[in-house]
């Protein structure tokens, strides 16, 4: 490139504007180094004077006041000037240089590790939070929607298979077989319009068998069996009772039977008959679950004072043309084992069969039976076929058939008819 400035005069004319400024040149060399980093050297040498030291040329320029300036040149305004690296001052400590902070987020544990930024986020905003939770409450309605959903089909899946249950049936002949669905089971959980039963038409109720029958409701099916069983016949046996005055007997306390039968009588009689001593007959209704009903009777002797102990002594049977016959002496105590004079006489009547049994009960007026001439209440056994006829026994007639000889204790009765009469006695 070429010098900006001439090197001779004569180029520049007799323009005085330029001859003053040829004259101003001539006081450069007497300038101070510019703040571009110019050094004294470059008053020594004025050809070195359009050069700065930083390698580019730079056109000297007077302000309006007259001070010289180096004003750079186009090729110095497009690089930037380079920094001299400061020189340290003898004898002053020169201060650290100062390290960049690290950013919070960017700092590591020991391990190397990016620990988690504790600085708050600006972009997140509260909403976000609570669209959080919206959107969890969301989810769990749908959950349970979905839950409930599939109880529900579950529930009507399971109405759709027709639950229900049979039961074995038993019925006695001579009953009438039901045709009622419920009778047969538990249908509580669905409709049994639309619910068949076979098998009854087949079923023969006055034969004892077991039959089979079946249930069809929609596609479910279930069979159990019914159960035709002969009429049971009725047995029991019944007793003689004693009770105090205004004590009132419960009705079981005459029978000997199993839990199978129920009995029924007039307990009007009963209050009536407690408010008096004396021996009274008691009829008895005693039914079975089948149907069947039967009529016993037995006794109630009302006293004054309860009996603490009892004795029974029987005598040998004879035997008679439908029967055999025995005599039993009934014998009641007080606690000091004294006669206590409410003695009782049986006369017992043990059937062969079944019919001769049957036949003597027809005899039987306001309680009472009438068996070869002797009448009176009784009690009956209808196992072992027996009737017995009560009759009282006091001390007095007692002592009239045994010469006057019979004690009133326990024990000397007891001696009295096993050793003397050659009866069978039990408490």
């Amino acid at each position: 490139m070429n010098n900006v400035f001439p090197n001779e005069i004569s180029d520049i004319g007799t323009d005085p504007t330029t001859i003053e400024v040829i004259d101003t040149l001539d006081f450069l060399p007497l300038l101070e180094p510019t703040s571009d980093g110019a050094n004294a050297a470059n008053t020594a040498n004025p050809e070195n004077a359009s050069v700065n030291s930083s390698g580019t040329n730079s056109v000297p320029a007077i302000n309006q006041t007259g001070a010289v300036t180096n004003v750079p040149s186009p090729q110095e305004s497009a690089v930037p000037p380079q920094t001299q690296p400061m020189q340290p001052t003898p004898g002053v400590q020169p201060e650290p240089t100062p390290q960049p902070i690290e950013p919070l987020d960017d700092k590591k544990n020991k391990k190397g590790k990016k620990k988690k930024s504790t600085t708050p986020n600006p972009d997140k905003k509260p909403h976000d939070t609570l669209k959080k939770v919206i959107f969890a409450v969301i989810i769990l309605l749908l959950m349970g929607g979905v839950a409930y959903g599939l109880y529900f089909y579950l529930s009507l899946a399971r109405k759709n298979h027709k639950i229900f249950t049979l039961k074995d049936v038993t019925i006695y002949v001579g009953d009438t077989i039901s045709h009622n669905i419920n009778d047969y089971g538990d249908f509580s959980k669905i409709d049994i319009s639309s619910c068949l039963i076979t098998g009854l038409d087949s079923i023969d109720a006055s034969t004892p068998g077991t039959y089979n029958y079946s249930v069809k409701c929609g596609s479910t099916k279930h069979s159990a069996k019914i159960e035709v069983l002969s009429i049971p016949e009725i047995s029991f046996a019944t007793k003689v009772v004693y009770k105090k005055i205004n004590d009132i007997p419960e009705i079981d306390e005459f029978v000997l039977t199993s839990n199978e039968y129920e009995y029924l009588t007039d307990n009007i009689s009963l209050k009536d008959n407690v408010k008096s001593n004396g021996v009274y007959g008691i009829s008895i209704s005693v039914s079975h679950s089948s149907g069947s009903e039967k009529l016993g009777y037995a006794v109630l002797y009302v006293v004054d004072k309860a009996p603490a102990m009892s004795l029974s002594c029987t005598s040998k049977t004879t035997n008679k043309t439908d029967y055999g016959y025995s005599v039993t002496d009934y014998f009641v105590f007080d606690e000091n084992r004294k006669n206590l004079d409410y003695s009782l006489r049986l006369y017992n009547y043990q059937y062969d069969d079944e019919l001769a049994f049957e036949n003597a009960l027809n005899n039987i007026e306001n309680n009472r039976i009438t068996i070869d001439g002797r009448s009176g209440y009784f009690i009956m056994d209808t196992i072992n076929k027996t009737i017995s006829l009560v009759a009282k026994l006091d001390n007095e007639q007692l002592k009239a058939e045994n010469n006057e000889t019979l004690s009133e204790t326990y024990t000397a009765i007891n001696s009295y008819y096993v050793n003397t009469k050659n009866y069978s006695c039990s408490n």
